[in-house]
């Protein structure tokens, strides 16, 4: 039974600055322009839809912790002399060894029935299996190439230098992509004269039988050949670029750069290692100028049972990077062969996204060789490794994030032991749930033809609002010089419901296929065909294909190998390795990247990324109704008079609504309170009573002669302009009325024929002045108070006041 188990380890992403960095003008990687570019009419060939059988694994887990330490940034120098090979594995018996005389030399044989004599952890692989030895002196310095493609059993190989010791191998090999079948072969083997070199043909777990052994060579280059090797790059989008490959000058360097200006201008850089870090990569953290990468570690760092995580927080401030790396060692991991990384911003910063590598451990019962794995952190100090178990023999891996669907995809390929079938095993998690704790099962799945002579290889992942698409190379041992690329799709998210089909078929090899989601409905695929490098691009999530388009030089030769090219985040570029033949003999290989053109429209409202002034958000109009170059759709604080609160009417704003939107109001003041502020209200009455306060210049209504008493009927007896409601100024008293509020005995004179005059006297003009006593009443009690305050010794109290 399959089991997924998940490993617990100390996460911590720690800021590493370097105490040496140098900035460069350019890495060893050359712009092609536009000029360059082929383009071919002839269309792809017709799609042919596949019989796919499918098996979905049954999951459970486990976990436990390690601390995360880190690499320092070191200076690396860009100027070469010559060029030594990267290739490092090896070895077999000696003491009766074939002489090989001279090359090229061809043998067949057997190892049946030959003692197990040596074996080496460099290939990866139990062996156990009987072996023998060919020995090859050199004359003068050479590169040779030792192939056992054609033999009948699985076999490994390795060469030792002078003697069988684990530090004398120099190269090794248990399943090369340049032959048809799994069997092992060794290209361009650095030989130096005054040396004697021993070759170890070998088996797999216990395997014998017949083999056939091909060793040709030539002389070591001496030009300043060098090679820069398994491009990484990531593009932001806004000219921000991360560049990282392998430099083979004496040994293998992994160097780094970064660029502000689409690549014009490279600053540069590596981290401390020992030994041979290999196969870069880099995805675009999705925010700012973030971007994070991964790496297979040496072997010869704690037996290659490391994995990294690089972070390149900005692409030229090389002081801002920063590389921190798990051992795994301890708890049984080795060999890690292969690594990938996908980014994604949509949660916790400290959650950069997710890797895919294949190691090796004995953490498991039993054993597992070569296995997929995903790691993932789960806080800013820890984070998970997770791997099926019973589920070993993969070879090379990709991973991507839908960040519309939230699943990550992460595919392998895999060798089926019982069918010696390359198989396709994708595995998918729901990415926001990662952090649960018991998290959630993944799904995982295996996929063949159903036939055991079809061969699935070199997956690579694109995947967007539930499309899915992985891109393979298909042959068949019936015809394995004709290899194809073969898409496998879903529209639903759905893995039981994957599809392949034929996209790429020609009469050569088409082969290391990679895609990558452009925006919409769009993805572009790029493969090897014939020193080629091609481009074919799909409008309608993969359905149909469009022609074929030569993306290299006229004078590139491009190289063809697992990573030997790459495409960046939505399809902007792409960068491969090539030779120039112009400068035989020397075998350099060198790189370069170009555009491919694509129009980014990830919305697909018809508007390009670059200048979509909303691009998550389709508004095909791109209304922009304050002028801030952010869509309205997608402005959290649409503001026309710029006064820092948002106009009613437009959904997307977050901000306090603007009471007063087509003039600047920062204070928001608003004296009545009817939600209309005082900058534009043109009737601003803080009473209600429909009459406007004064001192408002913007009132278009008439002025309330009473404004902090309701008064609607505006009554003003006496016509001085003040309404009845708030005649009483200060004290009570003026009874008659007279200019100036004045206080006197006519006043009194007044009351007392008001209230006993016959006739009656007239009413007083504002009957709150002759309440003097406040009691609401006007009587005899309100005469006496006038009095006693006009006459009284003592003087009486005064007046109350009005309200």
């Amino acid at each position: 039974m399959y089991r997924f188990l998940t490993c617990l380890f100390t996460f911590l992403l720690i800021a590493v600055f370097a105490s040496v960095a140098v900035a460069v003008d350019q890495p060893n990687v050359e712009k092609v322009t536009s000029g360059n570019i082929e383009k071919s009419q002839s269309p792809v060939s017709s799609a042919v839809t596949k019989v796919v059988s499918g098996k979905k694994l049954p999951v459970s887990k486990t976990t436990i912790q390690t601390t995360a330490q880190f690499n320092e940034l070191k200076s690396f120098e860009s100027s070469f002399e010559e060029v030594f090979t990267t290739n490092l594995q090896g070895g077999d018996d000696i003491a009766g060894a074939t002489v090989i005389p001279s090359t090229p030399f061809n043998d067949t044989g057997h190892t049946t029935g030959y003692t197990d004599n040596y074996e080496e952890g460099c290939v990866g692989f139990p062996g156990g299996s009987p072996d023998v030895v060919y020995s090859y002196t050199p004359t003068g310095d050479e590169l040779v190439d030792v192939s056992l493609c054609n033999s009948d059993y699985l076999t490994h190989l390795w060469i030792y230098r002078n003697d069988a010791h684990s530090d004398s191998v120099v190269a090794c090999n248990r399943f090369s992509t340049n032959c048809a079948l799994p069997r092992s072969e060794l290209n361009e083997v650095e030989m130096l004269v005054g040396n004697t070199y021993y070759i170890v043909v070998d088996g797999e777990s216990g395997q014998n039988g017949d083999y056939e052994i091909d060793v040709t060579s030539i002389p070591k280059p001496v030009l300043s050949d060098s090679s820069f090797l398994h491009p990484a790059f990531a593009d932001a989008g806004t000219g921000g670029l991360i560049l990282g490959y392998e430099e083979n000058i004496f040994d293998t360097t992994l160097v780094w750069f970064g660029s502000l200006d689409d690549g014009a201008n490279f600053t540069g850089g590596s981290f401390t290692s020992v030994g041979n870090p290999t196969y870069p990569d880099v995805a675009y953290w999705g925010e700012d100028t973030i971007f994070y990468a991964t790496q297979v570690s040496s072997p010869l760092e704690s037996n290659g049972g490391r994995t990294y995580l690089t972070t390149l927080a900005h692409p030229t401030n090389t002081f801002s990077w920063g590389q921190s790396y798990w051992d795994w060692s301890s708890f049984g991991w080795s060999n890690v062969i292969m690594a990938a990384i996908a980014c994604d911003d949509q949660l916790e910063t400290w959650q950069f996204g997710m890797e895919s590598w294949i190691g090796s451990t004995t953490y498991t019962d039993p054993d597992m060789t070569d296995a997929p794995h995903i790691f993932y952190p789960t806080s800013e100090t820890q984070g998970t490794i997770s791997w099926f178990s019973d589920l070993d023999g993969c070879a090379t891996t990709d991973i991507t994030i839908d960040k519309t669907a939230r699943f990550s995809y992460a595919v392998y390929d895999w060798l089926d032991a019982t069918t010696n079938t390359w198989t396709l095993f994708v595995r998918q998690d729901w990415y926001d749930s990662l952090l649960a704790d018991p998290g959630p099962g993944a799904n995982g799945f295996t996929y063949t033809f159903g036939a055991d002579l079809e061969h699935v290889q070199f997956p690579h992942v694109a995947a967007y609002n539930g499309n899915v698409l992985i891109v393979t190379e298909y042959w068949d041992e019936n015809t394995a010089s004709d290899k194809d690329i073969v898409l496998w799709k879903t529209t639903n998210s759905d893995l039981d419901s994957l599809e392949a089909t034929v996209i790429v078929s020609s009469a050569d090899d088409d082969r290391f296929p990679r895609i990558s989601h452009v925006s919409g409905d769009t993805y572009v695929c790029t493969f090897h065909r014939a020193d080629t490098l091609i481009q074919i691009v799909s409008d309608d999530n993969g359905d149909t294909w469009g022609a074929e388009t030569i993306v290299n030089s006229a004078t590139d030769e491009v190289v063809a190998e697992y990573r030997g090219s790459n495409i960046t985040e939505q399809g902007s570029k792409v960068i491969w390795e090539y030779r120039d033949p112009s400068i035989a003999p020397d075998t350099s290989i060198f790189l370069h990247f170009a555009s491919t053109g694509l129009v980014v429209d990830s919305d697909g409202d018809g508007v390009q990324d670059d200048v979509d002034n909303c691009p998550a958000i389709a508004n095909p109009l791109q209304e922009d109704a304050d002028g801030d170059l952010l869509g309205d759709v997608c402005d959290d604080c649409t503001d026309i008079d710029g006064d820092g609160f948002g106009d009613p009417g437009y959904p997307a704003n977050t901000c306090t609504e603007d009471n007063c939107p087509a003039i600047a109001n920062a204070g928001q003041e608003d004296a009545d309170t009817d939600g209309i502020g005082d900058a534009c209200d043109d009737c601003t009455d803080i009473d209600g009573d429909g009459f406007g306060d004064p001192g408002f210049v913007n009132n278009t209504c008439t002025e309330d002669n009473c404004p902090a008493t309701a008064n609607p009927g505006q009554e003003d007896t006496n016509s001085d302009g003040i309404g009845d409601a708030c005649c009483c100024v200060g004290i009570r008293g003026n009874i008659d009325g007279d200019v100036g509020d004045l206080i006197n005995i006519a006043d009194i004179v007044y009351i007392v024929d008001y209230s006993f005059g016959v006739p009656q006297g007239p009413t007083p003009p504002c009957p709150a002045e002759a309440d003097v006593d406040g009691n609401s009443l006007l009587n005899i009690a309100d005469i006496v108070y006038m009095v006693d305050y006009s006459f009284g010794i003592p003087q009486g109290p005064a007046p109350l006041t009005c309200p």
